[in-house]
């Protein structure tokens, strides 16, 4: 499935999620992902430094082009299914580079 769906586009690689489930199944989970991301905001102003780590890990993802903020126009016109992946922080002790990593939480469940 994977390799079948895989594309080079310059550099990088555009490979899909390989969702296990049709993605049009999935229920609209916006109210418990956006408790969730209220719940990281607050433990990242308890340590700007974190919170700085997290803020230059998403820009990074930005950068390389795996993640952008999408317009009002997209988002208003957009009719296709809606599920949200929450993310937060691993704190790395000793790692200078990444002091903080960020794990989407692929596996949570809703409903």
């Amino acid at each position: 499935m994977i390799s079948n769906s895989c594309q080079k586009i310059g550099n990088q690689w555009l490979i899909p999620y390989p969702w296990k489930k049709n993605p049009e199944h999935l229920p609209d989970n916006r109210a418990i992902a956006e408790k969730k991301l209220e719940a990281t905001e607050r433990r990242l102003q308890r340590n700007p430094e974190h919170a700085a780590a997290y803020n230059r890990q998403i820009e990074e993802l930005c950068e390389m082009k795996f993640s952008r903020k999408l317009t009002e126009e997209e988002i208003k016109n957009y009719k296709g299914p809606v599920h949200y992946i929450s993310h937060h922080g691993i704190v790395r002790p000793g790692n200078e580079s990444t002091p903080l990593r960020i794990v989407f939480n692929t596996s949570s469940n809703y409903k």
